[in-house]
């Protein structure tokens, strides 16, 4: 399963790759390689639903190369690298975190999917539920 998810990401990291390029001044590329990948835990609680950490799953994969596939403008964005960070609620829900820390602190964001709705979040400082576990 994860050598599918290997096959999205070159995708996305060319993607992003390409965005960057033009527009990179030197502190530009020293100020992204700076930075590191959040650090997600097994599980964690947010409005009394418990999200746990889950490999990715073909239909997984399909899903969210589907949703890239219709929102090409957000796979192009700077947080979208590398392979995702999975969680499922325990009502079945799918969530896809990336994450990165930098000097400013940590930036995230989350594609969660409940059934065929998909909504998008992004912030800065913890990306997840008030209490991890």
């Amino acid at each position: 399963m994860k050598s599918r998810l290997r096959n999205v990401t070159p995708f996305l990291v060319c993607s992003i790759i390409c965005c960057l390029l033009p527009s990179c001044s030197s502190s530009d590329a020293q100020s992204i390689s700076e930075q590191e990948p959040v650090s997600f835990p097994a599980e964690f609680e947010e409005d009394g639903m418990k999200w746990t950490k889950s490999e990715a799953s073909d239909s997984d994969l399909r899903m969210l190369s589907q949703y890239f596939g219709k929102n090409s403008s957000l796979a192009e964005g700077p947080l979208i690298s590398g392979d995702p960070t999975i969680y499922t609620s325990s009502k079945g829900n799918k969530r896809f975190y990336w994450g990165r820390t930098g000097a400013n602190g940590s930036e995230w964001i989350h594609i969660q999917f409940e059934g065929r709705k998909a909504t998008v979040e992004e912030g800065t400082g913890s990306p997840l539920g008030a209490s991890s576990v």
